[in-house]
């Protein structure tokens, strides 16, 4: 507190009259009104004080980013903003982040890196644990008005746990005396002082910020279609193709992938099958001696599946029903490991496009393990293919006459023996007199010979086999 007076005098005429005064507090020198301002009571000092410049700091916390890692961890990246909320610069400031009060055990955790803008110090020190101050503070500072980001990114390995875990961080400074202290709790998000009236430290805005981490455990997914079955010429036997295509769905990779088939559960007696071939995309191994029946696994289980990785298995078989005709269900299972061999996963084939329908992460699950099924029904008479015909314009069998009782379109595609195609038609009307329609010999005569051809009605299995051309 400060005490100032002023003092002052003036004279009469001829410099005779000589008067002075005491300054009075205030804005009345004469509070009496009697003409005597220099009485007792009027000439009381004016008291002054000068109020220190207020110090305040406000921290706000923010998560921004969860990374999953190869090895079954979490990276997490926190984002703290130091603000100056006061009149002054404020010095020695220091930001406190206590990771093991987070993260306790059996949970483990390490700092992958931290970073600073402006004229804040960090300290290489900094672990969370036994240093929990991330700044050096007397060598930090934050001047009026301004903001300054800290960039925190913390390894966490759960070590078989899951939850939420909420951090809070605090942050002090000091006036340039050192005289004056402020501090400052986190507020989620990134401003300190929601409601801007200058105190950040009010309730409401010391609120933690919130994380939750799930254990990363390995997703797979498996689909599996097949094609429309082809009749053989022995109207007997049909040509399929399964696909099976399988995913990793999850955040880790999956060690020793295998997917087991056994077709003789789909195809059981009297119903014999045999697989033509297994083609498998590349970067992963299949098993020589897959057969479906006593030897079903189809990989040879030594492969990884990495994030988001397909692979895709296509089995290639005939199957004869033997007058079991019918509708055959099968499926597929997918099997593999987390990292180290821990965390075993499997999936049960779905015969949907989708590798998680519900979008709920979750692959096996009963509605998402829906059997493939496939038609072989008995072939019926309804579409009778001759074996061959005569184009010499005799007018017996000049054309190809495919009887058609099915009452709808035919389609009919004819190649030769090097696989070219010669004659193609949506809607096949027996005018094909042995002429090539199609390729670089169109309108020509074809030569003599064998043809194979491919014939489709929607609602009846494909047609195949082969037709002799003889003038």
């Amino acid at each position: 507190m400060f005490q100032n007076t002023a003092y002052t005098t003036a004279s009469g005429p001829n410099d005779i009259l000589l008067t002075t005064d005491n300054s009075n507090n205030g804005f009345n020198p004469d509070p009496n009104g009697n003409n005597n301002p220099n009485e007792v009571g009027e000439n009381t000092s004016t008291p002054w004080e000068i109020q220190p410049l207020p110090v305040v700091i406000g921290l706000s916390k923010a998560l921004t980013s969860i990374v999953p890692q190869e090895n079954g961890t979490y990276n997490i990246t926190y984002q703290l903003i130091v603000s100056n909320l006061g009149k002054g610069d404020l010095y020695r400031v220091e930001v406190v982040d206590n990771l093991q009060a987070v993260f306790p055990k059996p949970l483990a955790f390490r700092v992958v890196s931290v970073n600073a803008t402006g004229n804040l110090v960090l300290d290489p020190n900094y672990d969370g644990l036994d240093v929990t101050g991330l700044l050096v503070d007397n060598l930090s500072s934050l001047s009026k008005g301004s903001k300054d980001t800290i960039l925190l990114t913390v390894n966490v390995n759960l070590k078989g746990d899951s939850g939420y875990y909420y951090n809070s961080a605090v942050a002090v400074a000091t006036s340039k005396d050192n005289i004056r202290i402020t501090r400052d709790d986190s507020d989620n998000g990134s401003i300190a002082d929601a409601n801007n009236n200058g105190n950040p430290d009010e309730e409401g805005e010391n609120d933690p910020t919130p994380l939750r981490l799930v254990l990363n455990k390995p997703i797979l997914s498996v689909l599996k279609s097949v094609n429309t079955p082809t009749l053989l010429e022995d109207r007997q036997t049909y040509l399929l193709t399964y696909t099976i295509k399988v995913k990793n769905i999850g955040v880790v990779p999956i060690t020793n992938l295998q997917v087991t088939d056994k077709l003789l559960l789909a195809f059981p007696s009297p119903v014999s099958f045999e697989i033509m071939n297994v083609i498998t995309s590349a970067g992963i191994s299949k098993n020589q001696n897959y057969n479906g029946i006593d030897s079903v696994f189809i990989l040879q289980g030594e492969d990884i599946l990495g994030i988001n990785q397909e692979v895709m298995i296509d089995i290639v078989l005939q199957v004869k029903p033997n007058d079991a005709w019918g509708i055959y269900s099968n499926t597929a299972i997918g099997t593999g490991n987390g990292l180290e061999g821990l965390a075993y996963v499997s999936d049960t084939s779905n015969t949907s496009s989708s590798y998680d329908e519900n979008g709920d992460g979750i692959a096996n699950q009963s509605l998402e393990n829906k059997a493939t099924k496939v038609d072989l029904y008995q072939p019926t008479t309804q579409i009778f293919i001759p074996s061959g015909f005569s184009p010499n314009g005799d007018g017996v069998g000049d054309k190809l006459y495919i009887e058609n009782k099915t009452g709808k379109s035919l389609s009919l595609e004819i190649y030769n023996r090097w696989g070219n195609l010669v004659f193609a038609t949506e809607d096949y009307q027996n005018d094909f007199a042995g002429k090539s329609l199609e390729g670089f010999s169109t309108g020509d005569q074809l030569p003599d010979g064998c043809y194979y051809y491919l014939v489709k009605v929607k609602g009846s299995p494909d047609r195949v086999g082969n037709i002799q051309i003889k003038r």
